[in-house]
């Protein structure tokens, strides 16, 4: 038994003590009794609780209710607490049990009201993730990091930072969380007078025509509008120029895709298999730059990578398979290198860079396991509770598949980029 194995079976012994004691101890799982029974143990999540009005689960209207956020600090336990509305988000995980829901702080009059949450930034609008699909609860994590450590351009094109909590719903245990920041303006430095936030949904591309004509509307094609400056002119503009970029066709506009953005962009996806996030599954940024508009691409919804793979035919493996598939380029870097090849030159030195400094294998295994080892016990009771997205087999389902996925991947990589 390896040192690895040795903390798991650890944890599984003491995870089945401490579920006893509660039983015994706590059978009603008062609030103020389970948060300090929680944080009293090794492993100190934070603990948040959410009560509705109504006293049932939220659905798709915002439904009211209250917020008790406690987690470890100096001397103690702190609690944070506020009025909410909650209710449910996504799109393909609305089809999964455990949900994903938005959480808005609110003041007593309804106004919002901004909090820092788990050393998150200070904001009134959060995203509960339920990482249902990611058996493992570390590959979402670890694929934000790793965006975090390849973007070389700063705030333009910050990605989403998230904290692990354990999530009570009126009054019953509902599962290990990602409390995650969302991408908006304030989290790219948007300009407020001409920035424009794109998110991409869905892998309906629209035709150049179709963007410039589509006026004030909210959504085309597959690009949905999440913020737009008071004095932008042509919301859409920028998104056409986008589109003719990746038809291999000159921009109209003048817009123009950054170029070290879009080496940072294909080096992450390759490195963590991002196919799920080629052209859907991100946002545009389109920053106002010396007179005109510079694009960044920044991944959301990170969920299939590290081999996850999805298999919407398969509720049985839970939606995902797992599987080391060939590298692809995503959209935007095949228009660049195909307009001009020496752009491959690009990522050769912007991979060398990485692997002589953030990017070796010690650091990534090291992260994995920290953060797996950390969560173990966490994953055991949210295991419990939904046992089909558990850790099970035929899916990216545990740290030896993640393990092995880093490996293989940075030797290829090098292969590729080395050369």
């Amino acid at each position: 038994m390896d040192d690895l194995e040795a903390v798991m079976h650890l944890w599984r012994k003491r995870i089945a003590i401490i579920s006893a004691v509660m039983a015994l101890l706590l059978p009603g799982h008062g609030g103020q009794a389970r948060a300090a029974a929680q944080t009293g143990r090794a492993v100190k999540l934070p603990i948040l609780e959410i009560e509705t009005e109504s006293g049932k689960l939220p659905g798709d209207e915002d439904t009211s209710g209250t917020l008790r956020l406690t987690e470890a600090c100096e001397g103690g336990a702190c609690a944070i607490e506020a009025s909410i509305r909650i209710r449910l988000r996504g799109n393909t995980s609305r089809r999964f049990p455990k949900k994903s829901y938005r959480l808005e702080l609110v003041e007593a009059d309804g106004t919002k009201r901004d909090l820092a949450l788990c050393g998150l930034r200070a904001d009134d609008d959060w995203i509960l993730n339920p990482m249902y699909t990611d058996t493992s609860k570390i590959r979402e994590a670890m694929a934000y990091w790793l965006w975090d450590e390849i973007n070389s351009r700063g705030r333009a094109a910050a990605g989403s930072r998230l904290a692990y909590v354990e999530v009570w719903l009126n009054g019953a245990y509902h599962g290990l969380y990602c409390l995650q920041e969302r991408i908006d303006r304030k989290q790219v430095g948007a300009d407020k007078a001409m920035g424009i936030l794109y998110k991409v949904v869905e892998n309906d591309r629209p035709e150049v025509a179709e963007l410039l004509n589509a006026g004030s509307a909210e959504t085309c094609g597959g690009l949905a509008l999440a913020f737009a400056g008071s004095a932008v002119e042509s919301i859409w503009a920028p998104a056409a120029d986008y589109m003719a970029i990746l038809n291999g066709d000159a921009p109209g506009g003048g817009a123009r895709l950054s170029r070290q953005n879009a080496v940072d962009y294909a080096l992450w996806s390759l490195l963590v298999q991002a196919r799920d996030n080629h052209f859907k599954n991100m946002f545009i940024h389109c920053a106002w730059e010396d007179g005109g508009y510079v694009l960044y691409r920044i991944p959301w919804d990170l969920n299939h990578t590290f081999g996850d793979l999805w298999d919407g035919e398969s509720p049985e493996t839970n939606y995902v398979t797992y599987g080391i598939s060939a590298f692809a380029l995503d959209d935007g870097m095949k228009a660049l290198i195909e307009a001009d090849p020496t752009l491959l030159d690009g990522m050769r030195t912007r991979w060398a860079e990485l692997r002589a400094g953030p990017i070796t294998e010690k650091r990534i295994l090291d992260k994995a396991h920290a953060l797996f080892e950390t969560l173990y016990p966490a994953i055991l009771q949210d295991t419990a509770r939904w046992p089909a997205c558990g850790m099970g087999e035929g899916s990216a389902a545990n740290i030896r598949d993640i393990e092995d996925f880093i490996r293989v991947t940075l030797a290829r990589m090098d292969g590729m980029l080395g050369s």
